[in-house]
């Protein structure tokens, strides 16, 4: 009956191991069967199987949601049947007229065989059924792809108007349609295509009128093709992959965003201030701000800025985000606060279209204070003077409550303090530009402000962290060096007790380069309720998650933690490696507090959170990577 009105009806096959029988209610005139199938496409040893049988999908190892939170990895003919499910929704969507039968015959045309059925049902390929031949049908590709996709071009057909990918003949084509969420050198490449392929990508929003932005035939006179260009924030890029000539069968497409050029730090440099121009952040406003042409950045050609975010006046508790412009407000945030509080982090945010970056405030009212520290170049432009980055483990170079690399006293008021950071703390004795320093003061006498720039210039006019009476805050600072090394610390007002953990530098020598993304939610322990408890170190898998491939070296997010029950403090280093004494981030108890963190990625693609007292809840918002 559910039939006839068109719902279909899905039902797993059962994990008996019968070839012959099926499980109810898998076995009922009207339900469509599903079996299990191995990543290799042979039939699961537990699969139930017979001629009533309709379809095998993917059942084994299949990472499920399970009771009470979280995600474990499943086996099992039940982990199939709902990748049959979906399959039927994504062919009503793509096919809304069809009938259920049509819909069916098309999961059953466009399926392969699998090894150990026969019976002859398929394997379901949802990529031929939808058909992506069609220009019409382009299948999305996410931005945080981490591996490779892949289909079939043995149906596909060539349509009217159609261009020749890289001015070569080819049978039919599959399309995929991917939207920039940020400016960047976007790599695409065919590498483990079965057939000799060729790769086109253009704009355009009709196929005989397209707009080619890069074509491949062959690459070091191989059969697979590849293509890098600079993308363009907001722009939807339409992706064709063919077989060369004739060939016909499975190809794959790789995604993978190519790594910025150098980095250029400046002086601080302050771009925006609310308080003096443009008026407070409403409740649930949006404000862009472009930042090419300002604060000596170029024009064009750059992907990435660096800034301190200062927020203040505050008229309730609220959330700040920071993201490109023109891509959907990401489930992240970038500082936190309590009324009438003034808060400081760094924020590595990559632009948006028009080389611009959005400011979001959850609720009340809120001046924003921004001060640009530096920029990065795209993959596309090298120029002179950019910088590549030499993560570190963190290494303490200043402590003024014990002497380490300073006197053994507290930074007064309008006092400024030079530190010596080239020959210290992994940092070479020359040829650095710039170090990244995690900056917390402590015993503080009054509310202040410290400012961070290069030894010798004049005192600009920014601050890098914000405090009011006898709070300890963190805040990461990216510092341009002077020639000789060397940083100034400025502060305000009474006096502070400052420590600073070096966590990378950058230089002209050979290191990495960094990748800047949409800001991706990697871990919230609020979701499960599993907050970090006393003394615990808690290993969060980076590498090959949220766009980080596993070869990159070392990740930037945004730590936020909350709902401590004591005070503490929170330290992120390389998994597999002995804990640093350094620390990057200080929270009261009940305190919400958010810190940049660059850490290198440690051991299986992991990175280590201690607490140090009490137990605290732990958000990780990713905003990019280097490699």
């Amino acid at each position: 009956r559910l039939r006839s009105v068109g719902i279909a009806t899905v039902a797993a096959a059962g994990n008996d191991g019968n070839s012959g029988s099926m499980a109810f209610p898998a076995c009922m005139t009207g339900v469509y069967g599903v079996g299990s199938v191995s990543n290799s496409n042979v039939v699961s040893s537990f699969s139930n199987r017979n001629s009533m049988t309709s379809y095998f999908a993917p059942g084994e190892s299949i990472i499920s949601s399970v009771p009470g939170g979280g995600y474990a990895s499943s086996t099992g003919t039940s982990m199939a049947t709902p990748h049959v499910v979906g399959a039927f929704a994504l062919l009503r969507v793509a096919y809304p007229n069809a009938t259920l039968s049509e819909t069916a015959a098309r999961l059953s045309a466009t399926g392969s065989l699998p090894a150990g059925d026969s019976y002859g049902e398929p394997r379901i390929d949802i990529w031929a059924a939808i058909g992506m031949d069609a220009f019409a049908r382009a299948l999305p590709l996410s931005p945080a792809l981490s591996s490779p996709v892949s289909a079939s071009t043995v149906s596909a057909t060539r349509e009217t108007g159609e261009p020749l990918h890289a001015g070569v003949s080819s049978a039919g084509s599959l399309w995929w349609a991917f939207t920039a969420p940020s400016a960047g050198t976007l790599g695409l490449a065919t590498i483990g295509s079965a057939i000799d392929t060729v790769l086109g990508v253009y704009t355009g929003n009709a196929v005989d009128a397209l707009a080619e932005v890069a074509s491949s035939d062959n690459i070091s006179g191989g059969t697979s093709s590849a293509v890098s260009f600079t993308a363009i924030a907001g722009q939807r890029y339409l992706i064709a992959v063919a077989g060369k000539g004739a060939a016909a069968g499975r190809v794959s497409l790789a995604l993978t965003w190519l790594p910025s050029g150098g980095y250029h730090p400046i002086s601080p440099v302050r771009v925006l201030d609310t308080r003096v121009s443009g008026g407070a952040l409403g409740q649930g406003e949006t404000r862009p701000l472009g930042l090419l042409s300002t604060a000596g950045i170029p024009p064009a050609g750059v992907s990435a800025v660096a800034a301190n975010v200062t927020i203040t006046g505050g008229t309730a508790a609220s959330f700040l985000t920071v993201s490109p412009l023109g891509v959907s407000r990401p489930t992240a945030s970038t500082l936190n606060w309590l009324p009438n509080q003034t808060r400081s982090n760094l924020a590595q945010t990559a632009l948006g279209i028009y080389g611009a970056v959005s400011f979001f405030n959850a609720a009340g009212s809120v001046d924003l204070v921004v001060d640009v520290v530096g920029w990065y170049d795209d993959g596309g432009v090298q120029r002179a003077g950019g910088s590549e980055f030499h993560a570190l483990t963190p290494n303490r170079t200043l402590d003024t409550r014990s002497a380490v690399g300073s006197v053994d006293a507290p930074i007064g008021a309008g006092e400024t303090r030079s530190l010596t950071v080239a020959g210290h703390g992994g940092v070479p004795v020359s040829g650095a530009t710039a170090a990244v320093i995690n900056v917390t003061v402590t015993d503080s006498t009054a509310p202040s402000f410290l400012t961070v720039w290069p030894s010798g210039e004049a005192r600009p006019e920014a601050s890098s962290l914000n405090w009011p009476e006898a709070a300890t805050r963190p805040n990461l600072v990216i510092a341009a060096l002077s020639a000789d090394g060397k940083v100034d610390l400025f502060n305000l007002t009474g006096d502070v007790e400052v420590v600073a953990d070096v966590v990378g530098w950058y230089g002209a020598d050979p290191g990495d380069s960094f990748v800047a993304q949409a800001p991706v939610r990697v871990l919230d322990t609020r979701d499960s309720n599993a907050p970090i408890g006393q003394g615990e170190t808690r290993s969060l898998t980076i590498g090959g998650v949220a766009g980080v491939p596993a070869w990159a070296t070392a990740v930037v997010f945004n730590l936020t933690a909350t709902r401590s029950d004591a005070p503490t403090f929170i330290t992120a280093s390389p998994a597999g490696v002995v804990r640093p004494l350094a620390s990057n981030l200080n929270v009261f108890t009940g305190e919400t507090a958010p810190n940049l963190v660059v850490v290198p990625i440690g051991a299986a693609g992991a990175v280590s959170l201690f607490n140090n007292t009490g137990s605290v809840h732990v958000i990780v918002d990713v905003v990019g990577w280097f490699g």
